[in-house]
């Protein structure tokens, strides 16, 4: 395991909420397993498949048998990485997720922890103290090469939602997992009438302090009519040092 991998995995380990965990529980209670002949996982901002891994594990060969997840990011450096340690059935798509049809924009990438910030409207790199601080961690981390660019640009493939499950004839998604470091309003809005058809949505809604209350509000009545809301937990540690607050929900068809 390189460094980065390891800093990765100590930060979810001692840092993240068990947000699988809380989505298998939910997805148990509702017993899709026994129903469905496929059940369909939509990963979205799924850097290295960790959440999908994560997830896969929880569940024995025979329901895992029934399940195709689809792996969703804008950076596909990490294809031969799948390969490697993805030992479920999947498809990786190289693509960002907003609210437009199939497109081309600026995706913004942490040069540094991918993990982080990487978006795409780059909310975090407008964060002073983030960037600063961040910087000040990048050059403890990585003493050698600390003066590199944190953040560089890359022309990407857009799409949204509705449209991505249309085009890959995606009649329903059992469990949409949205992790994009602060584009979730645009992926809701993305979603259309497609919401009647998903049973679980895992969202990080990510933002700045004094905006992040607007961005909560617009997706709690995005979903409302067809959701409810089940699990909330706020994520502390994009707080640190920064002006970013950021918060886990997930959402269950009523």
């Amino acid at each position: 395991m390189n460094n980065l991998n390891f800093i990765y995995y100590l930060y979810n380990l001692l840092f993240m909420n068990n947000i699988e965990k809380e989505v298998y529980d939910i997805f148990n209670k509702k017993k899709y397993i026994k129903f469905r002949k496929k059940i369909n996982i939509v990963d979205v901002g799924c850097y290295k498949g960790q959440f999908s891994l994560s997830l896969s594990k929880k569940f024995d060969k025979k329901s895992l048998n029934k399940m195709k997840f689809y792996l969703i990011d804008p950076n596909n450096k990490h294809k031969n990485y799948y390969k490697k340690n993805l030992n479920f059935n999947y498809q990786f798509f190289n693509y960002a997720i907003d609210d437009k049809p199939e497109s081309k924009k600026i995706f913004y990438i942490n040069n540094f922890y991918e993990a982080s910030g990487s978006s795409l409207k780059g909310d975090s790199f407008k964060d002073n103290k983030y960037m600063k601080s961040r910087t000040i961690i990048k050059r403890f981390l990585n003493p050698i090469n600390w003066s590199s660019k944190m953040v560089i640009k890359k022309n990407v493939s857009t799409i949204n939602i509705y449209d991505f499950c249309k085009k890959n004839n995606l009649d329903y998604i059992d469990i949409l997992k949205i992790d994009t470091e602060g584009t979730e309003v645009d992926i809701i809005k993305g979603l259309k009438k497609y919401n009647k058809k998903i049973s679980i949505i895992c969202i990080e809604i990510q933002g700045n302090k004094n905006k992040i209350m607007k961005k909560i509000d617009f997706v709690n009545k995005a979903l409302k009519k067809d959701f409810k809301l089940v699990y909330k937990k706020r994520i502390w540690i994009a707080s640190f040092l920064t002006d970013i607050q950021s918060y886990d929900f997930i959402y269950s068809r009523v």
